[in-house]
């Protein structure tokens, strides 16, 4: 279903949460010429979740020393590195796990946000943060629809298995709106990129997003990687992979200038990656 990004209306009596104060000062410090890494580890100390996630992370690479600040975590993983925790621990936080979405849910954006980042630097099209934030939001819509509609898991149960029919057109019929206009709203009030927004807005568009020239060139990008970076999660996470990568193969090939095998082959080769990562941790 192709949602036009002119007119966009937020939907009704969703409660779309206002962006994390610590997420808007690491956003403005990376954009600095001079980032106070000193302040910004004094706000995610306020949070130990955010602490123990970004000190977990510094130690996964400083496996021959022990990180045992937040500040000298800064330091060895960097801003980017700590924008994708952080936003990642904020959304768990936020969202929350519904009862009526499958558990393993944040699981899969988070395999497939690396994925989608491993795809970005295979395939030098955008730059891997960029993905590894579409990836991660692209189904945040989930949550907040489940929320406010307890047979929400029963439209996605359709919407999986439907071979044909578009998936948000499934919600739509539904709930007059679905989760990828949400997770654009999401977006754009925590203050994402644009591109970011709305690829999240159109990565069910395999055929239009392709072909429409008004998009910033990130987009169709992104949403090729997505798709790829779905699979991925799916089989990694175990629930096995839908109906959506039959709509949305032939079109990523396409426009990835790659045959249909070659894409198959990539993603194969993620799989197996994401696999043996998942067993290590």
């Amino acid at each position: 279903m192709d949602t036009p990004t002119t007119n966009l209306a937020e939907p009704a009596q969703l409660d779309i949460p206002p962006a994390p104060d610590v997420l808007t000062a690491i956003a403005r410090e990376a954009e600095s010429d001079m980032p106070n890494l000193a302040k910004l580890a004094k706000m995610i100390q306020q949070d130990p979740a955010l602490a123990a996630a970004v000190l977990r992370a510094a130690n996964g690479i400083m496996r021959m020393r022990k990180i045992e600040s937040v500040a000298q975590a800064l330091q060895v993983i960097g801003l980017e590195r700590t924008h994708q925790i952080v936003l990642h621990a904020l959304l768990h936080s936020t969202l929350g796990m519904p009862k009526n979405l499958r558990p393993s849910l944040w699981d899969e954006l988070r395999v497939s946000a690396e994925a989608a980042a491993d795809f970005a630097r295979l395939l030098r099209t955008v730059p891997p943060p960029m993905a590894h934030t579409a990836a991660l939001l692209h189904d945040t819509g989930f949550f907040l629809l489940a929320r406010q509609h307890p047979d929400y898991h029963e439209t996605l149960s359709l919407a999986r298995v439907d071979p044909e029919k578009p998936f948000t057109e499934h919600e739509f019929e539904r709930y007059k709106t679905h989760h990828a206009v949400v997770g654009f709203f999401l977006a754009r009030r925590w203050g994402l990129a644009e591109p970011v927004a709305l690829t999240i807005n159109h990565h069910h568009d395999y055929v239009t997003v392709f072909e429409e020239t008004t998009l910033p060139p990130q987009v169709p990008h992104l949403v090729s990687l997505i798709a790829m970076a779905d699979v991925v999660a799916a089989e990694a996470v175990g629930i096995g992979r839908d109906k959506e990568w039959h709509k949305a193969r032939g079109p990523v090939a396409e426009f990835l200038g790659l045959t249909e095998d070659e894409v198959d082959d990539m993603i194969e080769a993620e799989i197996a990656q994401q696999r043996t990562a998942t067993n290590v941790r």
